[in-house]
């Protein structure tokens, strides 16, 4: 099956999941020299549920007639407060309130003076007698009759405000219930604008989207349908010399000609080995096995060098690690551990670049975890 039949066939199994797919499954029937051309493939989207242009003169009218029942209602709050409150003679109660307020001021500046010498000291309580007193007793009650007429008409002043402002505000009801309606109006169709807004966005990204995949779609087609080129696959025969080639795109086998070829040679090409060094109980290498003869190879004592004094005991990491592993579930203690690498001169193979401490430690910080979360992995399938 050729790559464009398995494309189609592919297309034909998620034609229903993806929107769109149907058009360009029909278009693949025929073979178009240009990318195929974009078509919006979307559903119909909520935008179409919105007026746009009527929510819009909606709102304009809202908005106005919402200015209009604010004016009003000023207007007719101004107008009416002025008009209850001169009809309750507040107006003269606030003027009386402020003349008694400043005779009180004056009575008590008078008072003051009394209670001072002629060099402006306080003179003491016990030397104000006679007539001194009687006339500083009359200002003090002069000044407290004052107060108390004061407090009076401030409370006849406070009770005659809240009288008016409940009127003003049964005589605006009709007003503010007006004003509050254009007012919600004028949120209402703005969160309609807002929505219509969001509708339309998300409704052309998707159709950008729904573009460039079916651009994408017309190149890999394109490119599907250019021959692909393959390379040869050269034949070896058991000399290794190369005596034909196999050709992916045809399916096709050439071999070439005696003439070609020249002399077979008189022996097989050998197969190549690699060396397998050998180590003593040090680390040193000192000879190596040879896989193509079968032989082995040991160093003389001049190219070994001297004997090491310590012994080497050569790991890699996961060996040395299961090591440890079952050294620690047999009972052996972190400074039996240890010792135990001084002994045998552990030393852990390249490519780790671990001690074999390090690893030691590792290990032993698994098999006894601290925390919580440590103690419940020690305890799951293939944990200490």
């Amino acid at each position: 099956m050729s790559t464009l039949e398995e494309i189609i066939k592919t297309l034909e199994r998620i034609r229903s999941i993806m929107p769109g797919l149907e058009t360009a499954v029909a278009r693949l029937t025929t073979t178009p020299t240009t990318p195929i051309a974009t078509k919006s493939t979307m559903p119909t989207e909520p935008t179409e549920l919105y007026d746009i242009g009527k929510i819009q003169s909606d709102l304009t009218k809202a908005s106005a007639s919402k200015k209009e029942a604010y004016d009003e209602l000023i207007g007719l709050q101004s107008k009416t407060y002025e008009s209850e409150y001169n009809k309750a003679g507040l107006g003269g109660l606030k003027t009386n309130i402020a003349s008694i307020d400043t005779q009180i001021k004056d009575r008590k500046a008078l008072r003051d003076q009394m209670l001072r010498d002629e060099e402006g000291k306080p003179i003491p309580q016990w030397m104000i007698t006679g007539r001194k007193k009687l006339e500083i007793d009359r200002a003090t009650d002069d000044i407290n009759r004052l107060i108390d007429e004061r407090n009076s008409l401030a409370e006849q002043y406070n009770l005659g405000i809240n009288e008016v402002i409940r009127k003003v505000e049964q005589k605006t009801a009709d007003a503010q219930t007006k004003y509050a309606f254009w007012e919600n109006e004028e949120k209402r169709l703005s969160k309609l604008v807002e929505t219509y807004q969001d509708i339309l966005s998300k409704e052309l990204a998707r159709k950008e989207a729904a573009q460039q995949w079916e651009k994408e779609f017309a190149l890999q087609l394109e490119e599907a349908r250019k021959p692909k080129e393959r390379a040869l696959q050269s034949i070896q025969d058991e000399y290794g010399r190369v005596i034909g080639y196999f050709d992916p795109a045809t399916g096709k086998t050439h071999y070439y000609p005696a003439g070609e070829l020249g002399e077979i040679p008189t022996t097989k090409k050998p197969k190549e080995w690699a060396l397998q060094p050998i180590q003593d109980e040090y680390g040193r290498i000192i000879g190596y096995f040879d896989p193509a003869t079968g032989k082995t190879h040991y160093y003389t004592a001049e190219e070994l060098g001297e004997v090491p004094t310590t012994r080497v005991t050569v790991f890699t990491e996961k060996d040395f690690r299961n090591k440890v592993k079952a050294n620690i579930k047999a009972g052996l203690s972190l400074e039996d551990l240890k010792s135990d690498i001084a002994t045998l001169g552990v030393v852990i193979k390249p490519p780790s670049t671990k001690t074999a401490e390090q690893i030691v430690e590792e290990e032993w910080a698994k098999a006894h975890p601290t925390t919580l979360w440590g103690k419940f992995i020690k305890w799951l399938p293939g944990g200490y």
